[in-house]
């Protein structure tokens, strides 16, 4: 736990069987590093998060260019036709 930028930051480094300790004790360093450059890890990780999701996001792709071509996203009933 530091603070960045005068907020208490807290982040995991990694799960135990992928992570043994000195591979830890190394990540747990050079975060601290970056964390004391004002850098912080929570944000770095849903930023990276989000790249993933946008990536793995072909659905929403496909709805919001549907969308966009004139489709609706309302949902139709018999009554409505």
């Amino acid at each position: 736990m530091r603070r960045v930028n005068g907020k208490l930051v807290r982040d995991t480094v990694g799960l135990w069987p992928e992570c043994n300790v000195d591979t830890a004790r190394k990540k747990a360093a050079a975060m601290l590093v970056s964390m004391e450059d004002g850098v912080n890890p929570n944000i770095d990780t849903k930023h990276k998060r989000t790249m993933q999701a946008d990536q793995r996001g072909v659905l929403s792709n496909i709805l919001e260019a549907y969308i966009s071509a004139g489709g609706s996203s309302e949902k139709r009933t018999r009554r409505s036709l």
